[in-house]
C-alpha cells in the first residue's frame, strides 16, 4: 500500500488513512502506525513554521516562543534559537542545541 503524500497546506484525512491501514495491516499495527504518521506529520508542519534567517532578529513579545533557524553561510553549521522571556522585562533568544 502507498499513501498519497500531499502538500503540507492541505491536511491529509487521518480517518481514512487510519481505516485503510487497520484494514491492510490489522487494528494494533494500525494504531502504531496511524500514531507514529501524526507523530511526523507533526513534526514536519512544526520544521515549516520556523523563521528561516541569516541574521537574528530582535527578540521581542511577537517573538516569545518562536523558533528561528539561523541558517550557516559559507559553509557554517545552522543554529536553531527560542525565543524567550528572561524574566526581567526583556527577551532573549535562547540556543537549542544537540548532544
Amino acid at each position: 500500500m502507498i499513501l498519497k503524500t500531499r502538500p503540507l497546506t492541505q491536511l491529509p484525512d487521518v480517518e481514512r488513512i487510519k481505516d485503510d491501514i487497520i484494514k491492510n495491516f490489522g487494528t494494533e499495527l494500525g494504531e502504531i502506525l496511524i500514531e507514529q504518521f501524526r507523530n511526523v506529520y507533526d513534526d514536519v508542519v512544526n520544521l515549516e513554521n520556523v523563521e528561516r534567517v541569516t541574521a537574528l532578529p530582535t527578540a521581542n513579545l511577537a517573538r516569545r516562543g518562536k523558533l528561528v533557524l539561523l541558517e550557516g553561510t559559507g559553509g557554517g553549521a545552522d543554529e536553531l534559537f527560542l525565543g524567550i522571556d528572561t524574566g526581567s522585562g526583556g527577551f532573549s533568544w535562547k540556543e537549542i542545541t544537540l548532544t
